[in-house]
């Protein structure tokens, strides 16, 4: 058996972080435009710039794609809002200065992202989609770093 290289493998990890991006940018943008059932999956290969093929060699169906790009975009809000809230609070800031930053961090998100704002914004109030027990675990992830902002903040001593 031949030792597989680390340095392939970091390689191989990266081209496919890469290729997963494309793929929810050009989704993200196409269903952002035209709505999720208008959207095919040739499209997304052909926006992203992929032969169709790579969309299924990367998730097993555009549901699962979209999953994962709802997935992908809270975590990067999740991550936003985590460093906000950790960045104040190292500068010695008070509980009342994280949820501004906080605040300010989300708006930012939502300039950078308004594609995927406006998909999340969508998707919050629809209940009969394959994704929504998806859409409530990643929702409540981003919700619960607002939440330990604001517990830590209400405990007396604080």
């Amino acid at each position: 058996m031949t030792p597989v290289r680390i340095d392939t493998m970091d390689s191989s990890s990266t081209r496919r972080r890469a290729t997963r991006a494309k793929l929810y940018e050009a989704a993200v943008t196409l269903i952002a435009e035209q709505g999720f059932s208008a959207t095919t999956v040739d499209e997304i290969a052909e926006r992203a710039g992929v032969a169709k093929g790579t969309v299924y060699y990367n998730f097993k169906s555009k549901t699962e794609l979209f999953e994962e790009l709802l997935r992908h975009g809270v975590s990067l809000l999740t991550a936003s809002l985590r460093t906000a809230a950790e960045e104040t609070a190292g500068r010695g800031g008070s509980r009342v200065d994280a949820l501004d930053a906080m605040i300010r961090a989300g708006l930012v998100f939502i300039d950078r992202y308004p594609a995927f704002t406006q998909l999340y914004v969508a998707e919050l109030w629809r209940t009969n989609r394959a994704w929504n027990s998806t859409l409530l675990v990643v929702r409540q992830e981003a919700v619960a770093v607002v939440e330990g902002c604001c517990a830590k903040g209400s405990r007396p001593g604080s």
